[in-house]
């Protein structure tokens, strides 16, 4: 059994993390800014601020694996931020010898003024779309009604 820790757990891409890692039978342990009122049977929660080095360094400690699922909104919003960041979670894994695998938040953003937010928008309800830039990628559109942008750098 692998032991996971899992940076932003409780966020849209790190709760289906801990959910899948936990269905495979890892020890998972979620850390975010607080604990949630819905909670993954067999996780342990951990909150706190991961811009406070002792608690960033806490998530390094007795794990195999670290994957980092953070957004770059709130306090991780603001050029450059994030990636002094990364560079602190690289550092800390080399240093405990742990496997770091970080996710990229581009899902969570919209593509264009006015498009979908992808992560209000079902898989079910992503159609495809016109293809203004003769792409050779299909364009895809959500179906539902858009919600309010989000944004993020």
């Amino acid at each position: 059994m692998t032991r996971i820790h899992i940076l932003g757990g409780t966020g849209y891409a790190g709760r289906q993390i801990v959910a899948e890692a936990a269905r495979r039978g890892h020890q998972v342990t979620s850390f975010s800014r607080s604990i949630p009122t819905e909670q993954t049977p067999g996780v342990e929660y951990r909150a706190g601020d991961v811009q406070d080095p002792a608690y960033l360094a806490s998530v390094f400690t007795d794990t195999d694996v670290v994957i980092s699922a953070l957004s770059t909104r709130g306090g991780l919003a603001g050029e450059g931020r994030m990636r002094a960041l990364v560079a602190a979670e690289a550092e800390l894994a080399a240093g405990h010898g742990v496997r770091l695998g970080v996710m990229g938040g581009a899902g969570s953003l919209q593509a264009e003024e006015g498009g979908p937010d992808w992560s209000t928008c079902p898989t079910s309800s992503r159609k495809p779309g016109p293809n203004p830039s003769n792409s050779p990628a299909p364009s895809i559109t959500c179906a539902r009604t858009p919600t309010t942008a989000l944004t993020g750098s």
